[in-house]
């Protein structure tokens, strides 16, 4: 979907090759077989440090502390484009709170641990923890922006 976002914002005609998983598809850009992929700096950032790949930018909105002298996309001329993998904790509806609520705190704090931030900061990952309502809103916003995204470059499952 990044793909279909970023050939719909800059006006650019990419192939869009259907793989079942990122694996296969950083294989043949690896094997000079595809030309680009939008992947997770944590799938990357091995590759890129050894020199094996080339980022181009990273789909954030601003540049990422483990890679800072790749561009953003933004940066690089299409403001609108902020494009990231996140991950985020749910339950069943009808958890109680006070259970969701001493989970989100725990797995915060674990996150936040030095020897996480340290493994993570090693694969180009940034911790966010946030409360239970904070990831709510963003979850809501998230829908509408993928909503959006799909409605606007006609993106369909394959």
């Amino acid at each position: 979907m990044s793909m279909g976002w970023i050939k719909n914002l800059a006006g650019v005609y990419i192939v869009h090759l259907p793989y079942k998983g990122v694996g296969p598809a950083l294989a043949d850009v690896l094997a000079g077989q595809v030309d680009l992929m939008f992947t997770g700096t944590s799938t990357a950032s091995t590759h890129v440090k050894s020199g094996k790949l080339i980022a181009l930018a990273v789909s954030s909105a601003k540049r990422q502390a483990s890679f800072p002298d790749i561009p953003s996309v933004a940066e690089s001329g299409l403001s609108e484009f902020d494009f990231m993998t996140w991950y985020g904790t749910v339950f069943p509806a009808g958890t109680p709170k006070d259970i969701v609520s001493r989970m989100s705190r725990e797995i915060g704090a674990a996150l936040l641990a030095p020897e996480m931030k340290e493994k993570f900061a090693t694969m180009g990952v940034v911790a966010a923890p946030s409360s239970p309502e904070e990831f709510t809103v963003f979850m809501k916003k998230q829908i509408e922006f993928f909503a959006r995204m799909i409605k606007t470059t006609g993106v369909k499952p394959e």
